[in-house]
Formats: C-alpha cells, sequence, structure tokens
C-alpha cells in the first residue's frame, strides 16, 4: 500500500521529539504492510471513512487518515 503524507503532516512529524518520530514511522510501517487491518492500538476507526493512527509515549500524537 502507497502512503501519501500531506506536507503538513511531514513538517509536524519533523517537530516532534526523536523517539515520537521513531515511534510514528514504526506505525506507518505498520499502516503500510496490514493497511485496513490495522488494529488497535496502532490504529482505531473515528467514522465511516476516517481513521486515526494512535502514537502512545511521552507525547501522545493522533494523527488522521483515511483510504482511496
Amino acid at each position: 500500500m502507497k502512503i501519501f503524507y500531506h506536507e503538513e503532516v511531514k513538517t509536524f512529524i519533523k517537530k516532534l521529539q526523536k523517539p515520537t518520530q521513531s515511534k510514528i514511522l514504526r506505525s506507518i510501517e505498520l499502516l503500510e504492510y496490514y493497511g485496513q487491518n490495522l488494529g488497535m492500538p496502532h490504529a482505531k476507526k473515528a467514522t465511516n471513512l476516517l481513521y486515526e493512527l494512535r502514537i502512545r509515549g511521552t507525547q501522545e500524537v493522533r494523527i488522521f487518515y483515511t483510504f482511496m
């Protein structure tokens, strides 16, 4: 599965602490591999078409995404 990032998301990730950046990149790798089958604790369905990537740690991060 191909992941497309909005430029603001890239900028946001670059401003985070290095351990959080690593967790986000790992979660994105899991999303690429599992797609819509990725579930908790990494991803959660927010609405019918909107999902959230959930990053736990010192910095709690939620990145919203959808499938095309």
